[in-house]
């Protein structure tokens, strides 16, 4: 199997995306924020490859400048080509000002840039000696002592990530693979991994071991199991569809990108009515959910303050019973489990896992943890019950009277 990371990403974001790109050979029409980011690669492309450390900023944005006229992305609803927003032109502008000033030509003698756009390959063995290829670009790899690198890569996302969410970053681990493959005898502990926010001009550095390396070759290939057994590759929504490129064919927005009947049955208007219809008895039912739970604790507070277990209406009945509730003393409990190693066996103490428990101990022990039993009396209202629902029979044998029932809740309405 070959497959690269952005694919990998893709399949674990939503599998219908990858079965779109892998299998139906599609292409994604890239949005605003794909097309920018695209775009900002190939501007610090450009500048690394034509001699930075003589380059001043005003040249670094002429050419910016002089590319960003040429910028398209393709419109979801027009399908058209289209322009991308001032605010992307004005956003690079800041970018790139920050990133030169922060790497301005007196920093550029501090290492060396030795690739850019580093393609690789990473050949996998799995358990059924299948090989898998995985394929990966590094955006730059310098030079930045006698014996260090760095491999660094470019983000524009809208958010900076912590310091452990770059850690567990598998783009850097199959970075970690692939420069390992390329030049065998390095030391990953010599090599930096970087992931340089532009938005925020912040560049977040992370080292690896070689013990590393196995453990991501073994997640790699779990993943890639994964993929080979999926027979059904459903759409998986998420925050990300909003910067999806298939809406327009993913089951989850495609009525809303189209103006036909839906399987001849309804069209979007009279479906968009009964949705509405739906949300609006959704909120009525929260209503008389809320009324409901205030009407029953209206009567229980009655029953309690009257000391009366059973009211009576002229369409039903509640009943109030009391409960025993059995808890123990819980800090004796793990005093006596511990030394016969079965407190750990509890987890969350709960009594069910206690009666477990209780079957397998010394009858001494069971007796003095049943000593720190206490039982609370709890009260509420358990039922409510409708005459028109009542069966014939009462618990299967006895015959319910529904007219003595009426008559004893009218004399009851009567007292009151």
């Amino acid at each position: 199997m070959r497959i690269s990371h952005s694919l990998l990403e893709t399949y674990k974001q939503c599998p219908y995306k990858y079965k779109l790109l892998v299998i139906d050979k599609l292409q994604e029409p890239k949005n605003q924020d794909a097309v920018f980011g695209s775009f900002i690669h190939l501007i610090l492309h450009w500048f690394y490859n034509n001699h930075p450390k003589f380059m001043s900023l005003e040249e670094l944005l002429a050419y910016y400048e002089q590319k960003w006229d040429d910028l398209r992305y393709i419109d979801f609803f027009t399908k058209k080509e289209t322009k991308l927003d001032d605010r992307y032109f004005q956003d690079g502008k800041l970018i790139l000002t920050n990133f030169y000033n922060t790497n301005k030509p007196n920093g550029f003698c501090d290492y060396a840039v030795l690739d850019l756009e580093k393609r690789f390959e990473v050949v996998l063995q799995d358990k059924k000696n299948e090989l898998h290829i995985l394929s990966g670009i590094i955006d730059r790899i310098d030079k930045i002592d006698d014996k260090g690198y760095e491999l660094i890569d470019y983000k524009t996302n809208k958010s900076l990530p912590s310091l452990a969410e770059v850690t567990r970053n598998p783009q850097l681990n199959l970075y970690a693979l692939g420069i390992k493959q390329m030049w065998p005898y390095i030391d990953i502990s010599q090599v930096k991994f970087s992931l340089y926010f532009l938005k925020f001009n912040e560049k977040i550095t992370i080292n690896k071991k070689e013990e590393d390396l196995k453990k991501v070759k073994d997640s790699l290939l779990k993943d890639i199991e994964k993929i080979q057994k999926t027979k059904e590759f459903n759409p998986k929504p998420s925050p990300l569809c909003n910067w999806c490129g298939f809406k327009d064919r993913c089951p989850v927005f495609k009525e809303k990108y189209q103006n036909n009947d839906i399987n001849n049955i309804k069209n979007q208007e009279e479906i968009a009515k009964l949705i509405d219809q739906y949300f609006d008895l959704e909120d009525q039912k929260r209503g008389l959910e809320r009324q409901i739970k205030g009407l029953k604790s209206e009567i229980d507070a009655y029953c309690q303050a009257n000391n009366i277990s059973r009211v009576y209406g002229k369409q039903g009945y509640f009943t109030r019973e009391s409960l025993d509730e059995e808890t123990y003393d819980w800090i004796k409990v793990r005093e006596l489990l511990r030394p016969l190693k079965k407190w750990n066996k509890l987890l969350t103490v709960q009594k069910e896992k206690l009666d477990e428990v209780l079957k397998e101990i010394p009858e001494d022990i069971r007796i003095e943890i049943e000593r720190t039993k206490t039982t609370k009396k709890t009260t509420k209202i358990i039922q409510a019950t409708h005459y028109k629902d009542l069966s014939p029979f009462q618990n299967g044998d006895v015959k319910d009277n529904k007219e003595g029932l009426k008559l004893e809740a009218e004399d009851s309405l009567l007292e009151a």
